[in-house]
């Protein structure tokens, strides 16, 4: 976990937890959950088995946005509030359920720079195959064009 690189440089980030996966290699436990809010580090729920969310049915769903968040605070003592699609996939449906589930910010893989205050916050995820250009990129600015793709597909997702 980047925790120590974080705490180092006097940094926070949230992390978002995939419920079903806690304590499964590769992934967080319970101690690692309760280690991150120890150090003020914001816990939100990556869902329980980072599944798309586009297409649930309402068990699928009851169990991806309430047992999931359920079970995250649990650990962590306090309300969850914040969620991550997984893998980016979302659209209206997805949102509206999410609203209705009471999350007050919602996070998604859109790749382009947030907007303070918003309920609904594109992220960048960093990837295998991103390099020091792509990096640079996200840090400094993707150029009108690389602004334009990421607006576009942030439109198309919440409209479908």
């Amino acid at each position: 976990m980047g925790l120590p690189a974080l705490l180092d440089r006097q940094v926070t980030a949230t992390f978002f937890v995939i419920a079903g996966r806690l304590g499964e290699p590769g992934s967080v436990d319970a101690d690692g959950v309760r280690e991150l809010r120890r150090h003020a580090m914001p816990v939100g729920s990556h869902g329980m088995w980072h599944r798309p969310w586009r297409r649930l049915t309402a068990e699928q769903a009851t169990e991806e946005f309430h047992t999931a968040r359920d079970r995250i605070a649990e650990l962590t003592g306090e309300p969850v509030d914040q969620a991550a699609c997984p893998l980016g996939r979302y659209d209206r449906a997805v949102l509206a359920r999410l609203r209705a589930a009471g999350y007050r910010r919602v996070f998604t893989s859109d790749r382009r720079p947030a907007r303070p205050g918003a309920w609904l916050q594109p992220r960048y995820s960093v990837r295998a195959e991103d390099t020091a250009e792509s990096l640079r990129d996200i840090v400094f600015g993707q150029g009108m064009l690389g602004r334009a793709r990421s607006g576009v597909v942030g439109l198309v997702k919440r409209w479908r």
